[in-house]
């Protein structure tokens, strides 16, 4: 299951359900694409926290910065 919270949804102007047909990728300035697809799955195959910073598209068109942070959260039994 994936969660999306409200002011996410409200920034970039979908629904859940559009969220999910959206790749987040996309949304991301063109300079900052690369660096930040690398960063986050260099962070994500090693299961580390990483922080990120990179503009986004707004619903309105104009990009914003975001830092984004992520944090593993494996289950009970480390997966």
């Amino acid at each position: 299951m994936r969660f999306f919270n409200k002011p996410w949804l409200d920034f970039i102007e979908l629904s859940r359900k559009g969220q999910l047909e959206q790749d987040w990728v996309a949304l991301v300035h063109p300079e900052d694409r690369e660096r930040c697809v690398n960063q986050y799955l260099a962070a994500f195959k090693a299961r580390e926290n990483f922080t990120l910073e990179y503009r986004l598209v707004r619903k309105d068109g104009a990009y914003r910065w975001l830092l984004h942070n992520g944090v593993p959260r494996p289950d009970a039994d480390g997966a």
